[in-house]
């Protein structure tokens, strides 16, 4: 603070120390409405941390994970079926046996193998229809044999 020879405050100085008073309760006084902001700011912060959450779980909730399709193939069952299909054709059991051949075509509905056995089956129990759609489709199978044979058989059924 300036002062005079005399002790006493000066002109700029008399002014000085009110300005200083005033500017430092300012900024105490203004301290606090900051301090009000940034709480107001923190919790919005967590309030938008909290919908943030909230919204993954709905989005995973409207898109839940697609379910595994199931194997391709059941290789234990259509081996018990066509095992059991065979038996039963040996036996003259041709119902029996088609129903054995369907199931392993349940288990595996594109092996080659067990569709040439329902169509010979189907066609063994009389059921021309049946057989000839199962030689159709063994008609374009993957296995040469098999659709070879499948071929043979529809040609003969179209000749009867």
């Amino acid at each position: 603070m300036i002062m005079s020879p005399g002790g006493r405050c000066g002109g700029v100085g008399r002014w000085l120390l009110p300005i200083v008073l005033v500017g430092a309760l300012g900024c105490v006084a203004n301290n606090s409405p900051i301090q009000e902001l940034q709480r107001q700011v923190q919790l919005q912060a967590e309030e938008i941390k909290h919908q943030q959450a909230q919204i993954a779980a709905l989005q995973a909730q409207s898109h839940p994970q697609p379910a595994l399709p199931p194997p391709a193939c059941d290789h234990e069952i259509l081996r018990l079926a066509q095992r059991h299909g065979d038996q039963q054709m040996a036996a003259g059991n041709f119902k029996n046996a088609l129903g054995y051949f369907q199931d392993a075509l349940s288990a595996c509905p594109k092996n080659d193998k067990a569709l040439l056995s329902a169509a010979q089956a189907a066609s063994a129990s009389g059921e021309r229809a049946l057989a000839i759609e199962y030689y159709r489709r063994a008609a374009k199978a993957a296995d040469p044999a098999v659709a070879t044979r499948a071929r043979q058989a529809l040609a003969a059924m179209n000749r009867s």
